[in-house]
């Protein structure tokens, strides 16, 4: 019989979700700051660029912020879905024991 599924150091593993959730943060103040910068107007690409330049680059900036938005909820569901794996394990593991002293392991 193989060994089954075990965590070594649960909270080592906490410790991992909480940097996951750090980095979903940054990702999200990242958005916010870039969402907060212009585009220059008209004095940056000039009057005859602007009219070409400035609607190529709104389409672009809203594609990289859906992209941030997409990569920040990636991050923060990533560390909900481990934090809910050792919550899980530990109220598994709790059962189990619950249930080895009352019946007595089978091994």
């Amino acid at each position: 019989m193989s060994p089954g599924f075990e965590i070594d150091d649960p909270a080592a593993l906490s410790a991992h979700a909480g940097q996951v959730a750090g980095v979903a943060e940054g990702i999200r103040e990242a958005n916010t700051a870039g969402q907060q910068v212009g585009l220059g107007g008209v004095q940056a690409y000039g009057l005859l660029c602007s009219p070409l330049v400035i609607p190529a680059l709104q389409v672009f900036q809203g594609q990289v912020d859906d992209l941030l938005q997409s990569a920040s909820d990636l991050a923060g569901a990533l560390s909900d879905g481990i934090t809910r794996t050792i919550t899980d394990y530990e109220d598994l593991e709790r059962q189990l024991q619950t249930h080895f002293d009352t019946y007595g392991d089978p091994r």
